[in-house]
């Protein structure tokens, strides 16, 4: 999937109908029954929902969404800010189907709005300049009140292609329902803060529209994922070893319980085996799942691994992944047992957490690698990483630095954040469009590992297999929680594993 520009939205918009490919009254219905199904989720978020609409297809959608809330018993509130008289085309027929039992009215007030879940379908992708009232004032007024808003295909008021607001104010939303393809502006610039989570809707148009666009940021979301997972089942005949076996290598004295989140992981995200590698002296506190495998290895009895953890490692040639890093610690004492492992992987390896800052102290462990290896760096890793290869972050973009990282190094690049970017050694990208602010938690990343390593040793590219696990990854923080930001710790996210893989195989569904 591509991000195209507002412009080239509505230019692949206009060229389909023309070409009798879709028809634009059938786009506004899927919009819209798209609309009031995300908006359901939010029912018990307040007493009624309030549709504000402008007067273009953005309205339209809102209308055809308004009718559907209403014919599922839902209370709903139209505020509309021109006359009706003005509306035309589909707007005009969505308009003139909605039930009589739908409240309509062209001013707004704080009082109106009051226990209200709000639809923005004020302004469309086609919007630029200033805002003119009382548009300004309307989303002013949503933002004040801070009310739980789904924007109709662009937060109002952001702009389409790159992102900024200069209009004086944009909607900020705790979900963004996008038609088509995402917009650029929604991937940049204040877009990630002012979208909250995006859904991209399949509004009936040619997958290979967004190929005639040469200005595209390329993107997973649900349909590439459950294109390259989720269409099929998991073979009957099956067994284990066919499924993988998947290494995990970590935890230390401070760090006990980093390794088994990873396992864990591992396991619900359809590995057939896991076997966790922990330092002999560690005290493990926690209660993994009885179906991992732990093996200690001897240490220098202080709880990390060290040289004699390197002489005994011997992995199995069956081994199909392997995860490292978690809650390894950064002893001088490891360098030693993790330039072994980098040195005798013969898999795809995934180094996280404190293998990466080891390799940030050590550089020269890099040059150990020799075999497909993904790295997953969080902002702060990401730096120290930076700056001990010489690399300049200053006045790069994430996508920016995370290719002159992968580039450098060879390796595939996680650069964790919102809107993730997964980056291969040759420059091919993509951002993720999953996610919510309940991921941004102690653990989280333990679990995307495990998630990824899962699924390293399937056929597809190590690439596509990392742009798969984060969106699983960051799906588990979509789902039950529309508007949750807090209460969510990492070991929660692990029973939902299996749930986000039946979501992708149903579409969402």
């Amino acid at each position: 999937m591509k991000a195209v520009s507002g412009t080239h939205m509505r230019a692949i918009e206009s060229a389909a109908i023309q070409q009798g490919l879709v028809d634009s009254w059938a786009m506004m219905t899927i919009a819209g029954e798209a609309l009031a199904q995300e908006a359901a989720a939010f029912r018990d978020r307040g007493d009624f929902y309030a549709v504000l609409a402008g007067k273009g297809n953005n309205a339209g959608d809102g209308f055809v969404a308004a009718k559907a809330l209403f014919e599922r018993g839902c209370r709903v509130r139209i505020f509309h800010t021109c006359p009706a008289s003005e509306f035309k085309g589909d707007a005009l027929r969505a308009w003139s189907q909605l039930p009589d039992g739908i409240e309509r009215a062209t001013e707004l007030h704080a009082a109106d709005l009051r226990g209200a879940v709000v639809i923005d379908a004020l302004l469309g992708t086609g919007f630029s300049g200033a805002l003119r009232e009382p548009w300004l004032h309307w989303i002013n007024l949503v933002n004040y009140l801070n009310l739980p808003v789904i924007a109709a295909d662009l937060p109002s008021g952001l702009d389409a292609d790159d992102g900024e607001v200069r209009g004086g104010a944009a909607v900020r939303a705790d979900v963004t329902v996008t038609f088509g393809f995402p917009k650029t502006g929604m991937l940049t610039g204040r877009g990630p803060e002012l979208c909250g989570r995006i859904r991209v809707v399949d509004i009936g148009l040619p997958d290979d529209m967004d190929e005639t666009v040469m200005r595209t940021v390329p993107c997973t979301g649900l349909a590439d994922v459950r294109r390259s997972l989720g269409l099929h089942p998991v073979e009957f005949d099956t067994y284990k070893q066919k499924r993988g076996h998947v290494a995990v290598i970590g935890g230390s004295r401070d760090y006990p319980s980093a390794p088994f989140l990873t396992a864990e992981a591992a396991l619900r995200a359809g590995a057939g085996l896991v076997t966790v590698y922990v330092p002999a002296s560690m005290e493990i506190v926690c209660a993994p799942p009885k179906a991992l495998i732990v093996k200690r290895l001897p240490d220098d009895g202080n709880g990390v691994f060290s040289a004699k953890s390197a002489e005994a490692l011997n992995l199995s040639p069956n081994i199909a992944a392997i995860a490292a890093g978690m809650g390894m610690n950064t002893a001088e004492e490891t360098v030693p047992f993790l330039r072994k492992l980098m040195a005798s992987a013969q898999c795809p390896l995934l180094l996280d957490a404190d293998a990466l800052n080891l390799i940030a102290k050590h550089p020269d462990l890099l040059h150990e690698l020799g075999t497909a290896t993904v790295v997953t760096p969080h902002e702060g890793e990401m730096k120290r990483l930076e700056a001990a290869l010489g690399l300049n972050s200053g006045g790069r973009n994430r996508v920016e630095r995370a290719e002159a990282l992968a580039r450098l190094t060879a390796l595939h690049v996680v650069l964790k954040g919102v809107r993730t970017v997964v980056m291969s050694p040759n420059g091919l990208y993509s951002l993720n469009l999953s996610g919510s602010p309940v991921l941004a938690t102690a653990g989280s990343g333990d679990v995307l590992s495990g998630i990824i390593a899962a699924l390293a040793p399937a056929p597809a590219s190590l690439f596509t297999a990392a742009k798969n696990g984060v969106f699983v990854h960051g799906l588990l923080g979509e789902l039950d929680a529309p508007l949750a930001g807090r209460g969510l710790i990492a070991d929660d996210l692990l029973l939902r594993i299996p749930r986000a893989f039946d979501f992708i195989r149903t579409g969402g569904i």
